[in-house]
């Protein structure tokens, strides 16, 4: 069974998360901390003096991603760039790396009617829609790659 260990505290305490795996391991047990494709998170709670078994939920603020490409962003990465580029209504959002277009779908997130245009070097990124996302109500048109014809008109306007 996999686990994530998390301290109620705070902190990512890395020098005891080492000595637990180290010692799970050392006895060969079939829990593993590895936070990818977790069953359990599990909460250390030292001022108590306890651990609280928290199954895995799903998140759905990132459910559109349904697998990775390499040098993808992060969903977490994607949307606080959208947060920061903060994009207005009616605004065109051009990705030039779109890759698998976390960063156009976090950008629909966040205002409506956007003209959201990725462009990538890569053809083989350039899928609409790709089997790395699940489409919504808006979602970024097809990612062209370089040498097609369908580039932006102009850049984005930023303010």
């Amino acid at each position: 069974m996999r686990f994530r260990l998390s301290f109620a505290q705070g902190g990512s305490r890395r020098a005891v998360v080492w000595s637990i795996a180290q010692a799970l391991d050392a006895r060969q047990a079939a829990l593993r901390n590895d936070s990818r494709a977790v069953s359990w998170t599990i909460e250390v709670d030292e001022a108590r003096s306890q651990l609280v078994a928290l199954p895995r939920r799903p998140d759905p603020r990132f459910d559109y991603r349904v697998a990775h490409l390499p040098a993808s962003s992060h969903p977490t990465l994607a949307a606080i760039m959208a947060r920061v580029a903060a994009p207005q209504p009616g605004e065109r959002v051009w990705d030039p790396f779109c890759g698998c277009a976390a960063e156009l779908i976090e950008c629909s997130r966040l205002a409506d009617a956007l003209r959201l245009i990725g462009t990538d070097r890569d053809p083989r990124r350039s899928r609409r829609p790709g089997p790395t996302w699940r489409p919504r109500a808006s979602t970024p048109r097809a990612c062209a790659s370089k040498r097609s014809t369908s580039t932006p008109a102009a850049r984005p306007r930023r303010t």
